[in-house]
């Protein structure tokens, strides 16, 4: 049985700034000063002799003089741009969305302003959601997106983030800045010759197009994903995370043409060479693969046909739990496919650390190593079967055990089926593999199943199965005696 999975530096700017992600659950960023406090801006103000810089600034503000302007601008930025404390409510009330619009607008030809004025609605679009909507309201998205054809690289950068900020904000947001046309404005954008700092922020701002529900459509996906393999060529963490995160987000649906497309586009090939990478990729990278093994059987031998059972053996025995679930949880959608997928499993020697983990790690590894293992148990022939109780060390044992030390009624199921399966045999039908689970304990965690009280109809379902299994295979023995499952 396949299941779909259970269970983020600028340089072409000055060196004290640097990206800031917004708290966790949003996907929005800021561009702060580092180690630039209100009080540095406040101290700059009494150093001109301002007693009040919002009366101040607003007089810049309604001036016609081009260098008022820019003052005004580069003042309301450094207010936005402070990392504690930054005034941006006060400063969107006070009317400064519009006017950096305006700057942006009147003043396209004068690239301070312009980088300035941009950076300013970056932070805002960083903010909450009111503010990242006072943004679109005022009808920025526009101006940002003629910003992609700006001469200047750092202006077309600073675009690029701002309307990442704006597509994070929701799906509606999202659909909005595609239909204005920055798909289409900043897919030619990207290539190996950009800036790293572009790079970065582009790879962020497509995490933020791929990663909201309900998905955009196939042709967006479409249109993304060679850019995406673009990117996943670049030597850079940062991008190559990001690209791993929206991969993951695309191929969540586990759609056939989506994953065909994948293909084409060679990502699948290029996933499974970032598999020895650090964490931070690995993660994203394995859960991509693990919704392509999600796919039919062709979608499945591809994936192995690039060398993820090869990966798959230091995978398990990671030191991230993520990492072990996650490999656990490919593994399982392998088994669930063709009895050659099987066979490949068995032969690259991934039953024994299965095995392992299923006895001894932490209760939601253990659960998808029991799938895999239990799914290339109902999957193999009886051959494969026999191998894998006489020939795999404390197989039976392990599946046994899971019985009682399992909690998860899904799994516990699925686990009965595949002990069913065995005791099916050819050689199961004999006493020799009942009489194994037998001595393993079978019978008494088979009677606490069968003893249990719920009203919830998969715990009753796994009782009910239990029941079978024992009037099937032991009904020579009483086996019903008080025992407890916590489902």
């Amino acid at each position: 049985m396949k299941r779909f999975d259970t269970n983020a530096t600028s340089t072409a700017t000055p060196l004290f700034m640097t990206p800031v992600t917004q708290p966790e659950g949003t996907s929005k960023r800021r561009m702060d000063c580092k180690n630039f406090s209100i009080d540095d801006i406040l101290d700059d103000f009494n150093k001109l002799k301002v007693e009040d810089p919002y009366s101040w600034l607003q007089s810049l503000i309604n001036s016609d003089n081009l260098t008022d302007q820019k003052e005004a601008v580069i003042r309301i930025r450094k207010l936005l741009a402070v990392e504690q404390n930054h005034p941006t409510q006060e400063l969107v009330e006070a009317g400064v969305i519009p006017f950096l619009i305006g700057c942006m607008q009147k003043y396209s030809d004068v690239r301070e302003i312009v980088f300035e004025a941009a950076w300013g609605i970056t932070n805002i679009s960083g903010g909450n959601s009111d503010q990242t909507m006072a943004v679109v309201t005022n009808g920025a998205v526009e101006i940002l997106i003629s910003l992609l054809d700006h001469p200047c690289p750092n202006v077309r950068e600073q675009g690029v983030w701002a309307l990442g900020n704006v597509a994070g904000e929701s799906a509606d947001c999202r659909d909005f800045v595609i239909k204005q046309g920055l798909v289409d404005k900043l897919v030619p954008l990207i290539d190996s010759s950009q800036p790293m700092s572009f790079l970065r922020v582009a790879s962020w701002c497509l995490s933020n197009i791929c990663g909201l529900s309900p998905q955009s459509s196939f042709l967006v996906t479409q249109n993304l994903l060679p850019t995406l393999a673009t990117l996943l060529r670049v030597s850079d963490v940062q991008v190559v995370t990001d690209t791993c995160w929206a991969l993951f987000h695309i191929s969540k649906g586990v759609n056939a043409q989506v994953i065909d497309e994948m293909i084409k586009c060679e990502l699948v090939m290029l996933l499974t060479k970032l598999l020895d990478h650090s964490p931070n990729i690995t993660h994203p990278a394995l859960k991509t693969l693990g919704h392509v093994c999600c796919g039919n059987h062709g979608q499945t031998q591809h994936a192995l046909d690039q060398g993820l059972l090869n990966m798959m053996c230091s995978l398990l025995g990671d030191r991230n739990k993520c990492v072990r679930r996650e490999a656990c949880w490919t593994l399982s959608n392998i088994t669930a496919g063709t009895v050659a997928q099987i066979e490949d499993v068995i032969n690259a020697r991934l039953i024994h650390p299965l095995v392992t983990l299923m006895r001894e790690d932490v209760t939601d590894v253990a659960e998808e190593a029991c799938w895999a293992l239990a799914n290339a148990v109902t999957g193999g022939r009886d051959a494969h079967i026999v191998y894998l109780v006489e020939q795999e060390d404390q197989f039976l044992e392990t599946l046994c055990m899971g019985l009682s030390t399992l909690r998860d009624t899904k799994t516990v199921s699925m686990l009965l089926t595949a002990l069913d399966c065995i005791l099916q045999t050819t050689h199961g039908v004999s006493t020799d593999y009942k009489r194994m689970m037998l001595q393993l304990g079978a019978l008494k965690a088979l009677a606490g199943l069968i003893n249990l009280h719920s009203n919830d109809s998969s715990q009753q379902s796994v009782c009910s199965k239990a029941q079978r299994m024992v009037g099937r295979y032991f009904s020579e023995i009483d086996v019903y005696r008080p025992a407890s499952f916590q489902g």
